[in-house]
C-alpha cells in the first residue's frame, strides 16, 4: 500500500498525511508505538505481580512472541514487513 492510499482510506489529504508523518516509515513507526503500550497493558494484566520471577520473565516472553510473531496485531504486521 502506497502513502496515496493510506490517505485516502483515511479519508484525510497527503498534506495533511505528511503534517503527521514524515513518510510510510513513521507511519509505521507511528503504528508500532502504539501496539507496544497496548501490548504493555496486556502484558501486565496476562503475567501480574505473582510468581516466581524467572516464570514471570519466561510467560512474559513466550506471550510477547505469541503476540508479535503469530498475532493478528500491527505489531504481528509490522514484522513480517520488515522481514520483508
Amino acid at each position: 500500500m502506497i502513502v496515496a492510499d493510506v490517505a485516502t482510506d483515511a479519508g484525510i489529504s497527503l498534506r495533511s498525511f505528511y503534517r503527521h508523518f514524515a513518510g510510510r516509515d513513521d507511519l509505521l513507526l507511528a503504528l508500532f508505538e502504539e501496539e507496544a503500550r497496548t501490548a504493555v497493558v496486556l502484558l501486565g494484566e496476562l503475567i501480574g505481580p505473582e510468581g516466581e520471577p524467572i516464570d514471570r520473565v519466561r510467560g512474559c516472553v513466550e506471550a510477547l512472541c505469541d503476540f508479535v510473531v503469530t498475532g493478528e496485531t500491527y505489531a504481528a504486521l509490522l514484522v513480517r514487513e520488515h522481514l520483508r
